[in-house]
């Protein structure tokens, strides 16, 4: 489903034998309104925007040949001090209680484990020691890209051969902010009616509670939380982590238009401009060892965090593609997304297309990754990510015959209008 919104849930949910909710979504949602409770956090001077860079890319022959620009968070491959660009990143986990009555009620806190994550750990810890987050030596298309982080190992393969072999990083500097509270449901303070589920007993199988409420509803609550939130500001990046919590696209129950796992937005805190100033860049994304979505520890943040880089503005135009990841199914006739949003590709849980060139029977090949230190015996699954020039073909920028950064895909987008997929 495509929309103003560029938004993409489930019509309706299979269930799998074991339980599995095949598959998730992921949204993007255009910056929102500034919030009528938007309030200058006056302990800060004022604050140095976000640092974004302007590209400008003719596409490929194959793609139409037409000129796309937008704007990428950190510093721009083609300048000439390859520098590392360090941005503040917060993890602001969110306690959500749905509060439909005594024997209706349940609280997701990530800051307390829910009985289904590995003993000793919350959802905040598993997230802030993840290989998203820590230096882990990437091999990506059989090339090893640094020690680092991963989206910027993921930044540097995308642009490797204008990087290679320089100091050219974008770093995330993390901090944890103090837990807040959402409430959803029918009794006290809602922000929007929700539904619980006892997943074992609605679904024969999994783990635990999960629940869901209306995504507009999520945006609005996020965005209003945010605008007072001290700390949180323009120069920042604010991560929203909620536990065994999803939302639907319209009601707020588990098999209708449901369910989105994650999505990247925010608001303008003044008058919309060109270039995109005042932009307070945020997303939001679930945690849950339920066992409804598959892996879904950070998959998730990996998804969202990626694109909220990428395409900070939701909006980064490119050539219509669809036929793979996300948008399976959709082309030649309707369907297809036109944005620069490096997760929908391979979002996983969706069927593979007959013309895509790539390894394996898989919609993508997700890194498994062992956690160290802190998170020592954590298996983390983190989603594989799409190469810029995939969306624009012509001169591959990335690693060379590749164009994500593990081994799907081996060719650039095919237009929707003659199918979708990739070469």
């Amino acid at each position: 489903m495509r929309n103003a919104l560029l938004s993409f849930v489930l019509g309706a949910v299979a269930v799998g034998a074991s339980g599995q909710l095949i598959p998730g979504g992921y949204a993007s949602f255009p910056p929102q309104p500034t919030p009528s409770n938007f309030v200058f956090d006056p302990t800060l001077a004022s604050p140095t925007e976000i640092p974004m860079w302007n590209y400008s890319v003719t596409a490929g022959s194959d793609l139409g040949s037409g000129t796309y620009s937008g704007y990428i968070i950190g510093r721009s491959p083609l300048s000439r001090g390859k520098t590392t660009t360090t941005i503040p990143l917060q993890i602001v986990p969110v306690k959500i209680i749905i509060n439909n009555g005594v024997s209706d009620t349940h609280t997701y806190d990530p800051t307390v484990n829910d009985g289904c994550e590995p003993a000793g750990h919350t959802a905040v810890d598993i997230v802030e020691n993840s290989p998203i987050f820590t230096n882990t030596t990437w091999t990506m298309d059989g090339v090893n890209v640094g020690t680092t982080q991963y989206h910027d190992a993921h930044l540097r393969a995308s642009f490797w051969s204008l990087v290679a072999g320089t100091s050219y990083h974008l770093m995330e500097n993390v901090t944890v902010l103090p837990t807040q509270t959402m409430t959803f449901g029918s009794i006290g303070g809602s922000l929007g009616p929700g539904t619980n589920y006892n997943v074992p007993a609605s679904f024969g199988g999994g783990c635990g509670f999960m629940g869901v409420v209306n995504v507009n509803d999520l945006v609005t609550a996020v965005n209003n939380q945010l605008a007072s939130l001290s700390g949180v500001n323009i120069g920042t990046l604010p991560m929203i982590l909620v536990n065994d919590v999803v939302s639907a696209e319209s009601g707020h129950v588990i098999n209708t238009a449901c369910c989105v796992l994650g999505f990247h937005s925010g608001f303008y805190t003044s008058a919309p401009t060109n270039p995109p100033t005042n932009l307070q860049v945020t997303s939001i994304f679930d945690l849950d060892y339920s066992g409804l979505f598959g892996n879904n520890d950070v998959t998730v943040i990996a998804h969202e965090l990626g694109e909220a880089i990428f395409d900070p503005t939701g909006s980064n135009p490119t050539p219509v593609w669809g036929g793979i990841g996300q948008d399976s199914g959709n082309c030649p006739s309707g369907g297809g997304q036109n944005n620069l949003e490096v997760g929908d590709p391979l979002s996983p849980g969706f069927a593979k297309v007959a013309n895509e060139h790539s390894t394996g029977t898989a919609d993508s090949n997700e890194w498994v990754v062992l956690g160290t230190g802190a998170s020592t015996g954590i298996t983390y699954h983190l989603q594989e990510l799409t190469f810029f020039s995939w969306f624009y073909g012509g001169t591959n920028l990335g690693i060379s015959g590749f164009y994500s950064n593990n081994g799907t895909l081996q060719g650039d987008a095919i237009l929707c209008s003659a199918g979708g997929g990739t070469h």
